[in-house]
């Protein structure tokens, strides 16, 4: 939040200052204030959606991981009930 703030004010402060020089007439600084400032908002943007994907990639990870440790559950779940029908065919044969 803080750095936000601080990053609105460097692009007001930015702005101000471009109109500043163009209304005295310098131009080249005016255009090399503003190409500044534009990289500076695409630096921003690039960092946010690096941060975006960043966290989706972790919140899939963790899905992924969930979803793993399910599976594992599932499959002892699965391996038990078929071994304890196992037993069960296995004693239900011996009393025959």
């Amino acid at each position: 939040m803080y750095k936000q703030v601080i990053e609105m004010a460097q692009d007001i402060a930015d702005q101000i200052n471009i109109m500043r020089l163009r209304e005295e007439g310098q131009l080249a600084e005016a255009t090399a204030l503003e190409k500044l400032r534009l990289e500076r908002i695409r630096v921003h943007q690039q960092q946010q959606f690096q941060a975006e994907t960043l966290a989706r990639q972790r919140a899939m990870q963790e899905q992924l991981t969930a979803l793993r440790e399910e599976v594992a559950y599932l499959q002892s779940v699965a391996q038990a009930a078929v071994n304890a029908a196992n037993a069960a065919r296995a004693a239900a044969q011996s009393h025959h």
